[in-house]
C-alpha cells in the first residue's frame, strides 16, 4: 500500500510540472519522493521537488560550496540520464529528527544519513561499476499547499565526512 500511496505521489508530482512540490502528510514525504525520483531516475521530478530558490550547500571543511538549483538540476539529469547508468538508489536513513522551523511552515530534517548507490552498465567507458558514497545531510523543507498538502526542498546542507554521529 505504501508503495502505492508514493508512487501515485510521485505521478501527482510529475503531472503537476515545475511549480508543483510533493504531497504528503509530513515534511518527511519529501525523503520518499526523493528516493523514488533516484530509483526511477527521473529528473523532472526533483524540479518539482526542488523550490525556485533551492540551494545545495557542501560543507567539507575548512570549506563549503554553495550550488545553485539550476546547477543541482543539471547535474542530476546528466547521471540520472547518461545511458551507461543502470540504476541509482538514494536512501534516507540514521536516527534523523525534525524540527520545526523559525517560519510557519517550516522545518528542517537533520542527520539524515543519505546514501547514493549508483551502478553503470558492465560495458561502461568509465571503468568502474558505480560508486556508493553516503554523507550526513540536512534538508529544510516548506509546505507550499494547504489541499491538498505540498511540501518543497528549499535548502540542502551535505556535511561530507561530519556529522551525523561521525567523528569530526
Amino acid at each position: 500500500m505504501k508503495t502505492m500511496v508514493l508512487a501515485l505521489s510521485v505521478l501527482l508530482c510529475w503531472v503537476c510540472g515545475a511549480a508543483a512540490a510533493c504531497p504528503g502528510e509530513s515534511a518527511t514525504a519529501v525523503l520518499d519522493y526523493y528516493a523514488a525520483a533516484y530509483s526511477e531516475q527521473n529528473s523532472a521530478a526533483l524540479d518539482t521537488l526542488y523550490s525556485a530558490d533551492y540551494a545545495w550547500l557542501i560543507v567539507v571543511p575548512p570549506r563549503a560550496d554553495i550550488i545553485d538549483r539550476a546547477r543541482t538540476l543539471n547535474a542530476a539529469r546528466k547521471m540520472l540520464e547518461a545511458p551507461d547508468v543502470q540504476s541509482a538508489t538514494l536512501t534516507f536513513g540514521g536516527d534523523y529528527s525534525v524540527v520545526r522551523g523559525r517560519e510557519q511552515g517550516t522545518w528542517r530534517i537533520e542527520n539524515v544519513v543519505a546514501t547514493l548507490d549508483v551502478k553503470l552498465a558492465p560495458d561502461s567507458e568509465h571503468g568502474f561499476a558505480g560508486e556508493v558514497v553516503s554523507a550526513c545531510e540536512t534538508l529544510y523543507v516548506r509546505e507550499v499547499g494547504e489541499d491538498p498538502v505540498l511540501f518543497e526542498i528549499y535548502r540542502e546542507v551535505t556535511f561530507e565526512g561530519i556529522g551525523c554521529g561521525r567523528e569530526e
